[in-house]
């Protein structure tokens, strides 16, 4: 039918200035399955020019009522340095798996210059 439903509900905690803790929870029903899943992210500003991060994200889904369920699972750390006032550079590592990989690492590198 084309038609799918999509529920988020999450919550952004601040222990400290320099510490922020996402934790999110998704659900998805309709077209393209179901998926039942979850996010945990931790960003450190460990100066005014660095922040660290790092993270997790799990999901339940199933494509559609002829298959199981099945898993996919991300892990993630990641910097983003501020050279300037408008550039930036940022750096992540990636690990995943789920049905289609057992493993599949990626690396990201961004430059960022706003203008």
């Amino acid at each position: 039918d084309g038609e799918g439903n999509v529920y988020i509900v999450g919550i952004t905690l601040r222990p400290f200035t320099t510490l922020t803790v996402d934790i999110d929870y998704d659900r998805r029903e309709g077209y393209g399955g179901t998926l039942n899943g979850g996010t945990l992210e931790v960003n450190f500003d460990a100066t005014p020019a660095l922040r660290l991060a790092a993270g997790a994200a799990y999901d339940v889904y199933q494509r559609d009522s002829m298959t199981g369920e099945a898993t996919a699972r991300n892990y993630w750390v990641g910097a983003r340095y501020k050279l300037t006032k408008k550039m930036s550079a940022s750096l992540r590592i990636e690990e995943s798996s789920n049905k289609t990989y057992s493993s599949n690492s990626q690396g990201r590198f961004v430059f960022d210059y706003d203008f």
